[in-house]
């Protein structure tokens, strides 16, 4: 068969077939690919073909995914990373040290208008969409235009790390846009109890959703997200040190998987 003929048959695009076929695509993108929601496929470096990977962090608040969600975008030092703070609180942009000014653009600037370029800002190792400092009028224009701008950011970035808004009823258009979404919750009886009362929201979105437990006490916390079909991708334990140093050095495996042995530094 030939390209055009393999790519009508399996309901793919011909780029991806033809890719896979030189090589330039892994074999294992044939297993992943659903045809409902194509992956954005793009030309990058030395010719070869990657997918955008869009990973969200989500909590209640005051669990730390905001904090999760700086240590990777630190972590994947050495790929193209935009790290997007959609977060009603906008304290991703703190923890990556960028303060907003009052002429800084950040992402209430999509919501106006903006063009995509104008709202992003460039850093060393990755560059960052920042966070609102007006609440009020974060509630009143951001919340139907978030799938739009992580879907236009996407097209642009090997990965893009989303600090997701906090508040239960945008999760749904958000979590359609995103490839893995980061549960950050505590162990304590009350963070556990969110959890479970969440269960409806999560679970039409649980075969990409992750349970990562921060500040972790000893436990069988871990059989919570079990019963709800949900795993763990890893506990991070309370060190009396920087916060993001403490995450960094535990964050190792969630790296792994959504890298693999691709990460470098």
């Amino acid at each position: 068969m030939d390209e055009d003929s393999i790519a009508e048959a399996l309901g793919m695009p011909k780029e991806v077939v033809k890719g896979v076929l030189t090589g330039e695509i892994s074999d294992e993108i044939i297993n992943q690919y659903n045809p409902a929601k194509p992956p954005e496929i793009r030309v990058v470096e030395r010719k070869k073909f990657h997918r955008s990977k869009v990973i969200g962090f989500v909590s209640t608040g005051g669990c730390g995914a905001s904090t999760m969600a700086a240590a990777l975008s630190l972590s994947l030092k050495g790929h193209s990373v935009l790290a997007v703070d959609l977060n009603e609180y906008g304290h991703l942009s703190n923890l990556l040290g960028k303060k907003k000014r009052e002429l800084t653009p950040t992402v209430l600037g999509w919501a106006r208008g903006s063009d995509i370029d104008f709202i992003i800002t460039p850093s060393v190792n990755y560059d960052l969409i920042l966070g609102v400092s007006d609440i009020k009028e974060y509630l009143a224009s951001i919340p139907n235009k978030m799938a739009s701008l992580i879907h236009e950011a996407s097209k642009r970035y090997e990965y893009l790390i989303v600090d997701c808004p906090g508040i239960p009823y945008l999760w749904e258009e958000v979590f359609q846009e995103l490839d893995l979404i980061i549960w950050v919750n505590k162990t304590d009886p009350a963070c556990l109890h969110n959890l479970q009362h969440l269960e409806n929201l999560i679970s039409p979105f649980k075969n990409k959703t992750m349970v990562l437990f921060n500040m972790a006490q000893k436990g069988r916390h871990r059989a919570i997200p079990h019963k709800m079909g949900l795993s763990t991708v890893a506990d991070i334990p309370y060190f009396k040190k920087d916060i993001l140093t403490n995450t960094e050095r535990c964050i190792k495996s969630l790296v792994e998987i959504i890298a693999g042995k691709q990460v470098r530094g």
